[in-house]
């Protein structure tokens, strides 16, 4: 909902929420699930962005240090420039990663 009604710099803030320090942390298998499930059952198609700004604030109040990550290419075919989202925990990528090699990083959100 953040990126569908706010400016792009105050809805990637959603995600970069403190690290919390909780007593039972939900897993990283958890959360990717409760994002994918969720996804499959909005009314709307969620992309890279909403599940990217989701899994980082649900990481981070977990107390896990995840980083949200802004790319863009440009697409020889059509003359399209394109972005991508995806979120690292300690540089590896664990949602939005299979293609971000492809992306030149523009910005990155704690």
């Amino acid at each position: 909902m953040a990126v569908a009604i706010a400016p792009f710099r105050r809805a990637v803030l959603f995600g970069s929420v403190p690290i919390g320090r909780t007593s039972r942390p939900n897993s990283l298998a958890k959360i990717l699930w409760a994002v994918e499930a969720a996804s499959r059952r909005l009314p709307l198609r969620t992309k890279c962005i909403e599940q990217g700004i989701a899994v980082q604030r649900l990481l981070r109040q977990s107390g896990v240090d995840a980083r949200l990550h802004y790319g863009a290419r440009h697409e020889p075919v059509d003359q399209s420039l394109q972005a991508h989202v995806w979120v690292t925990v300690n540089d590896q990528p664990v949602i939005g990663g299979e293609c971000a090699g492809d992306y030149a990083e523009i910005a990155s959100y704690p």
